[in-house]
């Protein structure tokens, strides 16, 4: 600590500061927290700098700590305020809290880094307030990076239901409700074919789990006009209308209520490749004239 404190002022060469940072990161000890807070909280030192002071603090316990961290969040570079909130949350930020704080990168360390390891971090308590943050990501005004982290958030969240679904949770159902109106809101966004946001992630994830892909298909049916389910079936690599549920959509037209026929018609546009489910639908179709209308393109 004593070798070190001399070192740890902003008018030190920088080669040395960045040094004498990493050494205090490796060992951490609360003498030093006043001179780190001093550093993190410094306008004119690179944003590196300031997060590794961040980093670098023994822990946060204190509250006058805290209050000096959120301090230095106001106006921050994304790097310093991805560094802050992995030293707040989830200790002492509730999930919203960390929400609304969250960085708009515009460089390649912690603030990205936090976006981008945020899925692996929430837990399924935080659904309801991921979902919220990630709707209102996709249906408005925001960075290129809170757009893909919604994205990610997407494919978390099917994790979630699905698990939640499997164990028969009292909280499936309301979560698979909120799941749809977010993928809605992807469909939706003006953004939604930006390159480089990361929809093969949520395709995967529906990929392997069509029961929830089903569960929250049936309720964006009930929900999107027929050009959102035409998005969702061709116009998006996510295809939450896969071709291999043609056979599972056309058995279930005549379980559905009125007004939702219409809407299958492009889940419906190809025949299953699988010959044993075309068989099972053309004998479907011979009792059910619903089924026969809507398939007869198949044969």
């Amino acid at each position: 600590t004593e070798q070190l404190s001399p070192v740890l002022v902003a008018d030190r060469p920088r080669n040395e500061l960045y040094a004498a940072l990493w050494i205090a990161r490796a060992c951490p000890r609360q003498a030093l927290t006043g001179h780190l807070l001093a550093l993190a909280q410094d306008p004119e030192l690179p944003e590196t700098l300031r997060s590794l002071a961040v980093e670098a603090l023994a822990d946060v316990a204190d509250a006058g700590t805290r209050e000096r961290l959120l301090d230095v969040m106001t106006g921050a570079p994304a790097d310093v305020a991805g560094a802050v909130l992995s030293r707040l949350w989830p200790g002492y930020l509730s999930t919203v809290e960390m929400l609304t704080r969250l960085p708009q990168p515009d460089g390649l360390a912690a603030g990205r880094s936090f976006l981008h390891t945020l899925p692996n971090l929430l837990q399924p308590a935080d659904l309801t307030d991921a979902l919220a943050w990630a709707s209102k990501a996709l249906f408005g005004p925001t960075c290129h990076d809170h757009k893909a982290l919604a994205v990610r958030l997407l494919a978390w969240a099917v994790r979630i239901c699905d698990a939640r679904d499997a164990g028969d949770d009292d909280d499936a159902a309301p979560g698979v409700t909120q799941l749809a109106g977010t993928i809605l809101h992807l469909a939706r966004s003006q953004d939604v074919h930006e390159t480089g946001l990361p929809i093969d992630e949520l395709r995967d994830e529906f990929a392997s789990r069509p029961g929830i892909r089903r569960a929250v298909a049936r309720q964006v049916l009930e929900r999107a006009a027929d050009s959102e389910v035409g998005i969702l079936t061709v116009g998006l690599s996510l295809c939450l209308f896969p071709r291999a549920d043609a056979a599972y959509w056309a058995g279930q037209l005549p379980l559905l209520p009125p007004g939702l026929h219409e809407q299958l018609r492009f889940p419906l546009r190809e025949a299953p490749e699988d010959a044993g489910e075309r068989a099972r639908i053309r004998e479907l179709a011979e009792s059910d004239a619903l089924v026969r209308a809507q398939t007869a393109h198949w044969y």
